[in-house]
Parts: C-alpha cells; structure tokens; sequence
C-alpha cells in the first residue's frame, strides 16, 4: 500500500505514460488549500482538476492506479460534453451568470489567504464570497475572483447584488425531526412518515427543540446569516432569541436560547462535531452565536451575555430607584 506521496507520483507517472499531459496546482479553498492534478488536453479549451485526497482515498478502498485513471478519463470526457455551453466568460457573457450566482459564507480569521485574492463582504466574523453555481445539477461551482470580474467588465457589489436577489424568499426553516426522517428514509428506501422512522427518530431527540435554517437548494445556506429579514423571521417562529450552531457552509442548526443552557457545553459539541463529522472545507466555525431580537444582530454567545447582564443590572438598578421614590413619597 503506498503513502500519499508514493500515491501522487505513482499517478502521475501512470498518467504520462498514458499519454497525458499533467500539471499540478494547488486550489484555495475554504479553511485552507487543496493540492490537485489538472489534465490537459491541446484539443479542448477545457482542463479538468482533480484533488489528489478523495483520489487517494478510493486507492485506499482498493481501486488499482489505473482503474483511477480510467475513471478521471470518463469525468474528463464528461466536462468536455458539458462545459461548452458555459463559453470563455466575457462582458456578453454576464446575462448567463447572473441567475447563478450564490453567495458563501466562510470564516473570516481561517480564510485570510483566500479573502486576499477573492473580492468579499464582512459580517461580523463572517465574509460572504461569491459562487457562480453550474447547472443542471450544481455540482460543479466557479469561485468569483478579481480576474473574472475584469473579465465580465462587472464590479462585485452589482455581482453580490444579484447573487443575494437570487436566494431572497428561498430559505427555509425545518424542525430537525423532520430532516432526520427524511435522510433516514433515504437512507433505508422508506417514507419519511414511515411510523418506525419517525419513532426511531422521535426517542433519539426527544425533549430537543432543534432547527435547521438553509436555502432551498441545500448550498452555502448558511448564507442566510446575512439576510436580516430571515433571521427575524426565525426568530418570530422560535418565539425569541436563539442560539446559532455554525455547522457547515450550507447550514444552520438553531435551538430556542434558554437560560439554564450552556453555551460553553454547546461549543465543545461544535468542536467535536467538526473533528469527526464535517470536513475542514466544509467548515464554518467552532463557535457558538446567539441571535438577539432586541438588538436585531448576531452575537458572539459571550457578547451577548454580557449584553444581557448588563440589561438586567440596568433593569434593577431602574427598579430600586421606583421603589426608594416610593418609600420617600410614603414618608413626606
């Protein structure tokens, strides 16, 4: 069995000896960078990349070298069938993009090499970068850096303008329950209001009031952190402030804030959640927020404590001054 290194030279040499032509590149991505293979082929204008680790981790599963070889061939040839219709982007290209556009939210303090090339806006400890999202299916997705924006003659903030047209009214709040029963069935081939499925669902997260806050298309849903409006609306079904569970790029988890909740546990849950459950450029963050209705903002779960202590205190303070002009009234 050979270790990553041996894997990346051992295919590349494979691929040369196969008659391509190869060249290695490193992608920035979200919490980091990703080392791939981009094959290249003097009779399309189209280079397809491959990231050398979900590479590796099928020869990990058994796939010889070349039945790996054989299968980036088959993508290629598929890529080479399906860009054509998305042209060397240019000014008269925009009319094509703009229905396409998304916007992702990634962590502002992990992504600093990214957000030094990719043009972005900042919420808080938040940036929203750009996608243009590939149809029909959307899995293949283009980064919206400076050179793209030169070369649709556009400025980014009439790009974020469409791309945050585009999701208005197409987020989605859902009962956690309900999620789990549908990837449950999914996952068995069942109804998601199969009675096993949601009995088995049921006593796994009884007594939990648990949502999750996405768009429509189940893509950089978390995106919804910067649309005002839906996280009031959350906040008007959930009946008040609420804590945020950052769990991925495409999703928030949100639980009613209680007072005898921990937000120091809840964050240890976040840390350990991303360890062995999210991957790193799936990430958003290991902390934990709360949405405030009175404040109408995002707060880091420690701010927002202070912010709700202090407003007691004021409150009390307030109190204790009615009641000594009561007393003083008492007596005159």
């Amino acid at each position: 069995m050979l270790n990553q290194k041996e894997f990346r030279k051992a295919l590349i040499d494979e691929l040369e000896k196969t008659g391509h032509k190869v060249k290695e590149t490193t992608s920035m991505k979200n919490n980091g960078e990703k080392e791939g293979i981009v094959l290249l082929d003097n009779q399309s204008p189209y280079s397809p990349l491959f990231y050398f680790d979900p590479l590796y981790q099928q020869y990990l599963q058994g796939y010889p070298i070349l039945s790996i070889i054989q299968m980036m061939e088959r993508q290629a040839k598929a890529n080479n069938h399906i860009l054509p219709q998305f042209p060397v982007i240019n000014a008269l290209d925009y009319s094509r993009m703009r229905a396409d556009l998304c916007i992702c939210m990634v962590n502002t303090a992990t992504n600093g090499p990214l957000l030094e090339k990719v043009p972005h806006k900042t919420y808080g400890d938040f940036s929203a970068i750009l996608y243009w999202i590939l149809p029909p299916d959307g899995d293949a997705r283009i980064l919206i850096n400076q050179k793209i924006l030169e070369g649709i003659n556009r400025d980014f903030d009439v790009l974020f303008a469409d791309a945050y047209a585009n999701m208005l009214g197409r987020f989605e709040l859902r009962n956690m329950e309900e999620v789990l029963c549908e990837m449950l069935a999914d996952e068995m081939g069942k109804n998601a209001d199969d009675p096993a499925i949601t009995k088995m669902v049921h006593q796994t997260h009884a007594g939990v009031e648990m949502y999750v806050l996405t768009n429509k298309m189940h893509c950089y849903g978390a995106s919804a952190m910067c649309y005002p409006q839906e996280m009031q609306k959350a906040a008007d079904m959930l009946k008040g402030d609420y804590v945020i569970i950052p769990s991925s790029l495409h999703e928030l988890i949100l639980l009613p804030f209680r007072k005898d909740q921990s937000l120091e546990v809840i964050r240890e849950i976040i840390h350990e959640v991303n360890q062995e459950k999210v991957s790193p450029e799936e990430q958003l963050s290991g902390e934990v927020y709360v949405y405030s209705s009175r404040a109408k903002a995002i707060l880091r779960g420690n701010e927002y404590l202070q912010r709700e202590q202090i407003i007691q205190e004021d409150a009390r303070n307030r109190e204790a001054r009615e009641r000594s002009r009561e007393d003083g009234r008492t007596f005159d």
